[in-house]
């Protein structure tokens, strides 16, 4: 007789041979088995911090239990990762499978289903620049109204070049910079674009992301020089001053500086090192002097000229005849006086006549010389038959008349 079993849906059915009147059917089924793959997907800016690890594991859980089951996923097997041969069932019970990754440092750890993304953020800085002016608050008016500046991230450009203007206070900040590239600190530098006429340019270290650029000009410097002349007639009167006070005026207000003239500089001066611009305009200098007694001042350019008439003075005199009313006949009908100067004669001289009353006079003669007052004094050409007496400038002749 044969013995046959109906068929059990999964399973196969094998029968032993009929021993002893006994027969062993046997069915068999193989459990579904299923597996898990995943891949490792990582947001860190092309790992530009460098704080990515060479590698992470991700351990196998069913049904919320460790199943001991962990893989090592690296670059080189392209970040994915494959648990195979796994049951399906258990107790007639769909698995449900799921991975947990170990820590990552610095990073944060999200799943899609068997994709594991860590996330971090990189690092970001900001660069600040700073414009200074050193050229004397822009006194020579040449200060342009914006310069450009450009970014470099390790010698390499960032961006376009930045206009930086006296609106924005001469700063300009780049902000949302990266503070890392391949794991390296980034090496940032600013550069002003082109040169500025005028200008030498100095970017300063850049020290807790700020960096200074400063243009330096060197204002324009001027001189003046002028003499000083004296109308005096030589110093005729001895009234001259050893020395004068020269003022500085810039656009006709005093600058504070002052200049001593004196003979040993030859009556001459010079201000040196003055600024040529103000706010951008040019400063017209001129000079005063500090009142000198007894003269007039003159000023052409910075030339200055002081004049002082010297005193003048003239003298008199008389001449009186003592010759009995010319009884003999012999007064001449002139006589000449000459004019000494402190007893040296000055070549003046003075043709008296009755016509003149016998009266002279000397004017506009100097009453000085090398501020000494002068002596004057006349004497008289010798008058045949008479003698001169001189009392002051009045001059009497003598003559005694004939005797038979």
């Amino acid at each position: 007789s044969v013995v046959e079993e109906d068929a059990v849906a999964g399973y196969t059915s094998a029968t032993s041979p009929l021993i002893s009147g006994n027969v062993t059917i046997t069915n068999s089924h193989i459990p579904t088995v299923t597996q898990v793959s995943g891949k490792k997907i990582w947001n860190d800016a092309n790992n530009q911090d460098g704080k990515r690890p060479t590698e992470i594991t991700v351990n196998l859980l069913a049904d919320g239990i460790a199943t001991g089951k962990k893989v090592t996923v690296t670059e080189a097997n392209g970040w994915t990762y494959e648990f195979t041969d796994l049951p399906e069932f258990k107790d007639g019970q769909k698995i449900v499978y799921t991975v947990i990754e170990d820590a990552v440092t610095d990073y944060t750890t999200t799943y899609k289903d068997f994709d594991i993304t860590n996330s971090y953020q990189p690092g970001k800085t900001s660069i600040t620049v700073i414009k200074a002016w050193d050229d004397a608050k822009n006194q020579d008016g040449i200060r342009p109204d914006s310069i450009q500046v450009q970014l470099y991230a390790d010698g390499q450009k960032v961006g376009a070049a930045v206009d930086v203007t006296a609106a924005s206070n001469w700063t300009y900040t780049w902000s949302d910079l990266d503070a890392k590239a391949n794991g390296q600190d980034i090496v940032y530098t600013v550069e002003e674009v082109g040169t500025i006429d005028g200008y030498t340019t100095t970017v300063g270290q850049l020290i807790s992301g700020s960096v200074t650029i400063i243009n330096k000009h060197i204002p324009n410097l001027v001189s003046i020089s002028g003499t000083k002349t004296w109308n005096d007639a030589d110093n005729q009167d001895g009234v001259r001053p050893s020395e004068i006070v020269v003022n500085l005026l810039a656009d006709g207000q005093p600058t504070g500086q002052t200049m001593t003239v004196n003979e040993a500089s030859n009556w001459a001066y010079t201000f040196t090192n003055l600024p040529e611009f103000k706010a951008g305009q040019k400063i017209v200098y001129s000079v005063t002097e500090e009142a000198v007694p007894g003269y007039t001042t003159d000023i052409n350019g910075f030339d200055i000229t002081n004049t002082h008439t010297p005193s003048l003075v003239s003298i008199s005199g008389t001449k009186t005849w003592n010759d009995a009313n010319n009884q003999d006949g012999v007064r001449p009908a002139e006589i000449i006086v000459n004019l000494l100067a402190d007893g040296v004669a000055t070549g003046q001289t003075k043709i008296v006549t009755a016509a003149d009353n016998w009266t002279y006079e000397f004017t506009d003669l100097p009453e000085f010389k090398d501020g000494q007052k002068i002596v004057y004094s006349v004497t008289e050409e010798a008058v045949p038959g008479y003698t001169t007496d001189i009392n002051g400038f009045d001059i009497t002749n003598n003559h005694t008349p004939s005797l038979v």
